[in-house]
Formats: C-alpha cells, structure tokens, sequence
C-alpha cells in the first residue's frame, strides 16, 4: 500500500505527522507524498463571516423549500393529485 496525504489545518497537520512518525519509525514506507495545508494556523481571515454566510444559506433554502411546500399544496385538488395548470 501506498500513501499519498494531504492534511488541513492543526488537525490535519498532527495527523500527517504520526503517520509519518509510523512510517519512519516502522520502515514501512509507505507514505509517498506528505502535504500540510494551513498548518498551524488559528486565525483564519473571515472564518466568521464565512460561516455566518453558510447559515445564511441554509436558512434561505429552508424558506425556499418551505414555500415550495406550501405552493405545490395549492395546486393539489382534496385527493392530493396535480390541477390542470392550463
């Protein structure tokens, strides 16, 4: 088997250091390409409005989905199959 890992953030980052750490240790090689993205760092620019955009999002395709709902309820007849739209 043959490893080739990239790794985001701290996280990432200790992660791919044990498996190298195991792979050195054992000889095994296994790990053939190692990449750390972000390591080490704490404060990401905008993180905070990044996330408050991702809920923004999610709300807004509630409301969309919700409305859909109620919309498609309206244009059933009382045995819940499809109007005529013409």
């Amino acid at each position: 088997m043959k490893l080739a890992l990239i790794g985001v953030g701290q996280a990432g980052e200790k992660v791919l250091d044990a498996f190298l750490a195991y792979d050195a240790r054992t000889g095994a090689d296994i790990v053939r390409g190692a990449i750390a993205l972000l390591g080490g760092v704490t404060n990401v620019p905008r993180v905070k409005e990044l996330q408050q955009v991702a809920i923004e999002a999610q709300q807004i395709i509630g409301e969309i989905t919700h409305d859909s709902d109620t919309r498609l309820e309206t244009l059933l007849d009382s045995d819940g199959e499809l109007e005529s739209l013409f």
